[in-house]
């Protein structure tokens, strides 16, 4: 028993300094709808299906954009360092619209799998998501830009994202 002791509390430590779990997303148990584009799976509750096809109408035109600006082939930002290319694993990308915040906002995460969240709900009017033309259009863009420059990757980690997963090989290491 008393061998066992160390281990158990190096296990506490580990568990007790383990990341929180991100809370779930989507609303509820309801069935999500979901839209394909060239490169986007977009998924959102019937209530927010007007919001979906507007994003599907835009989505690949907004991604195309930052590929073109960021890619080093394209003579886009990165055009000193052709070392590297924006790598989605999959080559999809998962979008959420939900309705689960009382206001405008959403997240790019690459862990464990990339994927994007937009809080589709309108911004607050003390909010600064509030002065922008297109709210939408806005926060998708800032989200994918996230997206597409956490995947500029060397050859290197671009095989190792595909062989083993994007969290064994982080994105952004060029």
């Amino acid at each position: 028993m008393r061998a066992a002791l160390p281990l158990l509390a190096a296990l506490a430590l580990i568990l007790a300094a383990a990341p929180p779990a991100q809370g779930q997303a989507a609303l509820g148990l309801r069935a999500l709808r979901g839209l394909r584009t060239e490169r986007f799976d977009i998924y959102f509750p019937p209530s927010l299906e007007a919001e979906g096809r507007r994003l599907a109408s835009f989505a690949d035109a907004v991604y195309a954009d930052l590929e073109a600006f960021f890619s080093p082939a394209a003579g886009g930002s990165g055009s000193g360092s052709p070392a590297w290319k924006i790598d989605i694993p999959g080559g999809r990308i998962p979008v959420l619209l939900s309705e689960a915040s009382y206001s405008l906002n959403g997240y790019f995460t690459a862990y464990p799998s990339n994927r994007i969240v937009i809080y589709a709900k309108g911004a607050d009017p003390r909010d600064s998501l509030t002065s922008m033309d297109d709210e939408l259009r806005s926060v998708f863009v800032h989200e994918l830009t996230h997206l597409v420059t956490l995947n500029a990757r060397s050859p290197f980690w671009s095989f190792l994202a595909r062989a083993i997963g994007d969290t064994v090989a982080p994105p952004a290491w060029i």
